[in-house]
């Protein structure tokens, strides 16, 4: 069976990478509509994921993964709560 951690990290990859795909047509879109001073900044309007697994607290079939993403002023913490469904894990809140 994969660990919570595990599982939250394959999660955090699968986003990213769909993030990143986004973010290509994102570029075209914003340099063909956005003028000076916007055309600039294109970077801070594109998506982001970049979150690390902090800590995990785990229980018998549930789990408590606390996430960190680090921005310019701040850190988010994403609380997510895990239920085990098999050999996997699903995000139940």
């Amino acid at each position: 069976m994969t660990t919570p951690k595990q599982f939250l990290e394959a999660f955090i990859q699968t986003k990213a990478l769909i993030y990143s795909d986004a973010n290509r047509r994102l570029e075209r879109v914003y340099a063909e509509c956005f003028s000076e001073p916007l055309v600039g900044q294109v970077d801070s309007f594109l998506l982001r994921d970049n979150q690390v697994v902090d800590e995990v607290i785990q229980a018998m079939e549930s789990a408590t993964v606390i996430a960190r993403a680090h921005f310019k002023t701040t850190d988010l913490l994403t609380r997510y709560l895990l239920s085990a469904v098999g050999e996997s894990w699903k995000i139940v809140k």
